[in-house]
């Protein structure tokens, strides 16, 4: 009899998936988590961060998030042992460019020396989203911008899902719950932080390998949740429908 059961179980799990119907997937674990609803606390970690400029807070009924004017304003968040990763690594974030904001040049969305999501155009080509890694301190960096041409283009005005994993072997980036572009080959343990640098939230002024200051972020930013493992397509794409309200 459980041999019975546990085949019709399997058998509709099975036609659950085939149909597309919407199969329930335990929320992840992150190790760090910034909401942006009214302070700077990292809910998970403890890792809370300090606001730098006019920064503010945002609340669109469910939605909250930490509000930059694009003028030396950020969130700045020590590093800490739970930042120094191995070869693997998730970035989540919601974010919402202001609509004069043009996207047309480099700003940090989460940022750190040798890992984060960013703003530019990599090597060459069209300015978008863009999740990098670097596992050699900057002599060589896995960016999915360099794999495609370009960053991802965003629209302005509107909320969108933004993720970057790194599994060891390559990076990729999600946009709205959905795999964007090629993924780009890299290996190896993550590059600590240098000395003096900070994990930075709206900004780039943390990365001190690189001195990249002046690229502030105009628009909202919320959510932002940092994870030690890859992420799956189907973890990430749960995240987005979850907070679909957004938009």
């Amino acid at each position: 009899m459980k041999q019975i059961l546990s085949a019709m179980l399997l058998f509709s799990l099975v036609i659950g998936i085939c149909s597309g119907a919407i199969i329930a997937v335990k929320p992840p674990q992150p190790i760090a988590c910034w909401p942006g609803n009214g302070n700077t606390q990292d809910i998970i970690g403890g890792d809370n961060g300090t606001i730098v400029g006019n920064v503010r807070y945002r609340s669109d009924g469910f939605s909250k998030s930490f509000s930059f004017d694009g003028n030396s304003s950020f969130v700045a968040i020590p590093n800490a042992p739970a930042f120094l990763f191995q070869d693997q690594l998730t970035i989540e974030l919601w974010m919402k460019p202001s609509t004069d904001n043009l996207m047309n040049n480099y700003k940090g969305l989460v940022s750190s020396d040798f890992f984060g999501i960013e703003i530019s155009n990599g090597y060459g080509g069209t300015i978008g989203v863009n999740f990098y890694t670097s596992s050699t301190a900057g002599a060589s960096w896995g960016e999915t911008s360099s794999a495609n041409g370009g960053g991802a283009v965003v629209k302005s005005g509107r909320w969108h899902h933004i993720a970057g994993v790194y599994d060891g072997n390559s990076v990729q980036l999600y946009v709205d719950g959905k795999p964007w572009g090629n993924s780009a080959a890299c290996s190896g343990n993550i590059s600590p932080m240098l000395d003096g640098s900070y994990l930075c939230i709206g900004g780039e002024d943390g990365r001190t390998f690189c001195g990249c200051t002046d690229r502030y972020f105009q628009g909202l930013i919320g959510e932002v949740k940092i994870y030690n493992r890859p992420l799956t397509a189907l973890e990430i794409q749960s995240e987005f429908k979850q907070g679909q309200f957004r938009k």
